[in-house]
């Protein structure tokens, strides 16, 4: 790629979050100059098959005693979910999650995964890649309005209501495509701990992630009382929850609201 070989290579894949390739190059010559610039396109392959195509999104030079280098940062399409704002088409930064009906101007106060993902992707005008949806357990769940968010940090607030799904991109099409699906649908792989023939050493470490399993689940109704004043019902799961503790989700919705679109058994 650059006629050079690093010194070092770090793949970091990541879920919901920007995958990155970091390569250290020596500097050879003190006017050596490198021959592409941040945010140009790349595409790199190991063994002839694609592991990772994006831009560059980093490059720093580093001074160490009296050896240079330089450290790049390759990072897949993800990038652009992360560094671009959810905008509608009147350019507005606030973003509704609710449900249109369909030939009229009303709402419904519910959305599945499945249409909230869609809904946060098809802002994506520059994520340059397709994206292919396999959730095999669309759950519905409470829309609300986002402000200022960008695309990436709206699809990770999904992600809370589903912490069984996963992102990753396929490279083997003429464009990348993103993949949202459960994990357990995934095919293990098996990783020497011990070198091999093609792998000189392997780093492994496990981390659990019981922040994306929230203790409580807490929805606050507000609804109008008798008296006319405004009073608030909170609902939880499961019932002797906190709602205080870290991690926990507290979602805010109008008792009025909903029941103007839904009777008192959630129908229609």
């Amino acid at each position: 790629m650059l006629g050079l070989k690093p010194s070092s290579l770090t793949h970091d894949q990541q879920s919901f979050s920007s995958s990155t390739i970091t390569a250290v190059y020596p500097v050879r010559t003190l006017g050596e100059v490198l021959p592409f610039q941040q945010f140009d396109t790349v595409s790199i392959s190991q063994n002839g098959n694609t592991i990772l195509s994006g831009l560059v999104s980093s490059i720093e030079k580093t001074y160490s005693g009296s050896s240079r280098a330089w450290k790049i940062v390759f990072s897949d399409p993800w990038y652009w979910l992360d560094n671009c704002f959810a905008l509608d088409s009147e350019w507005k930064p606030v973003f509704s999650m609710w449900n249109k009906v369909s030939g009229g101007g009303g709402i419904i106060p519910k959305i599945s995964i499945a249409s909230a993902l869609s809904r946060v992707l098809n802002l994506a005008k520059h994520h340059p890649a397709d994206y292919e949806l396999r959730i095999s357990d669309d759950k519905m769940l409470i829309p609300w309005n986002a402000s200022c968010d960008t695309i990436g940090s709206l699809l990770q607030s999904i992600r809370h209501w589903s912490p069984r799904m996963v992102t990753y991109y396929d490279y083997s099409g003429a464009r990348p495509k993103l993949i949202i699906t459960d994990y357990d649908a995934l095919t293990p792989i098996a990783l020497p701990l011990q070198p091999t023939a093609t792998v000189k050493s392997m780093d492994v470490s496990l981390v659990p992630r019981g922040d994306l399993v929230p203790p409580c689940v807490a929805i606050v109704a507000e609804t109008t009382g008798s008296n006319g004043y405004r009073v608030s019902y909170l609902s939880k799961y499961p019932e002797d929850g906190d709602p205080t503790l870290p991690h926990s989700i507290v979602y805010r919705t109008s008792v009025d609201f909903y029941y103007s679109k839904y009777s008192s058994t959630g129908s229609r």
